[in-house]
């Protein structure tokens, strides 16, 4: 962490030793870092990376969000909702035990060899991963599933209901696909967008993906369209084309 005039630098701490290949800074907007490491876990062919957040001086961090999903450039699902403190949404792959063991626990020093040898024994895993969406409201305290709307653009009952882990929930697409990603600004407060689909995990099937709307900053959601389509707010949010 640069010290204010780019000539000293202290070494930040991170709450557990684990391989440590790149770096993503998220926000530093409110007065602590959100970072993301990439410690080159896959599962279901998804790149994956935890994400820390700082105390105030940047340079002690504690976890949390892990398995936040990420593309090979850095891009990392991850967003602030603008205009509120403390509000963000994010993407994380559902992973097994083996790589939550990999990730979550203290790990010995290891050679570069041994490095080697277990990067090429931990390979993508056979499954497709499995993307979920999540909202923190207490800046990354507490995650929670966002709820699901009870009824579609035409007005019929969605059945989509929570119940943790294994139950259904709206999930949305970030900026490391093609779709349309979580969308605020701040002279829309509260009002977010974004592209997604009801179930137990995010799906990139065209037919299942369609556009959604807060007005809360997340709290509740609504099915606005069919379909994925393309989003802007004017008229500070009195305007939504």
């Amino acid at each position: 962490r640069d010290a204010g005039i780019g000539k000293k630098f202290t070494k930040a701490k991170l709450p557990v030793e684990v391989l440590e290949h790149s770096y993503t800074i998220l926000d530093t907007s409110e007065g602590s870092v959100f970072l993301h490491v990439n410690h080159n876990i896959q599962s279901g062919g998804a790149s994956t990376g935890n994400v820390y957040i700082s105390d105030a001086s940047g340079t002690s961090y504690s976890l949390s969000l892990p398995f936040n999903h990420r593309d090979k450039g850095g891009k990392c699902d991850f967003e602030k909702v603008e205009g509120l403190e403390g509000i963000y949404l994010a993407n994380f792959v559902d992973v097994d035990d083996k790589d939550k063991e990999a990730i979550t626990s203290e790990q010995p020093e290891t050679t570069v060899g041994e490095q080697k040898k277990s990067r090429k024994n931990h390979g993508p895993a056979k499954d497709k991963a499995k993307i979920k969406t999540v909202i923190t409201f207490d800046k990354g305290g507490i995650w929670s599933y966002l709820n699901a709307p009870k009824v579609d653009a035409r007005g019929d009952p969605t059945n989509c209901k929570g119940g943790g882990d294994s139950g259904c929930h709206l999930h949305l697409h970030g900026i490391t696909d093609a779709f349309g990603p979580f969308y605020s600004l701040e002279s829309a407060t509260g009002i977010i967008m974004a592209t997604g689909s009801l179930g137990n995990h995010l799906h990139d099937r065209l037919g299942e993906i369609n556009t959604y709307l807060s007005r809360d900053a997340g709290l509740t959601w609504k099915e606005v369209a069919k379909g994925s389509h393309i989003y802007e707010y004017g008229d500070h949010g009195g305007l939504i084309v």
